[in-house]
């Protein structure tokens, strides 16, 4: 969530719909982000949520921000994952 006040649908109900997505139990759940970020805040909330409820995924953390240096990084390190 990229501020406690943001209004999107895309936020209604996020914890039942995170129950909904893990219950499937998917193969793979990715979260990247640069430590410079400005979502960096949002994402280590997000992350602590996902471990409460106990909901596995695979994190990959960078330097320097939302930047395509780091967008080139994180398809290098995802894509392959696709395709196991």
């Amino acid at each position: 969530m990229p501020d406690k006040n943001a209004k999107s649908p895309i936020y209604d109900n996020l914890e039942e719909k995170l129950a909904v997505q893990f219950a499937k139990k998917p193969a793979l759940y990715w979260i990247a982000i640069g430590d410079k970020d400005f979502l960096y805040k949002a994402n280590c909330e997000y992350r602590e949520m996902l471990d409460k409820k106990g909901y596995p995924y695979t994190y990959y953390e960078t330097g320097e921000g939302h930047i395509w240096k780091n967008w080139r990084i994180y398809l290098t390190e995802f894509v392959p994952m696709l395709f196991k």
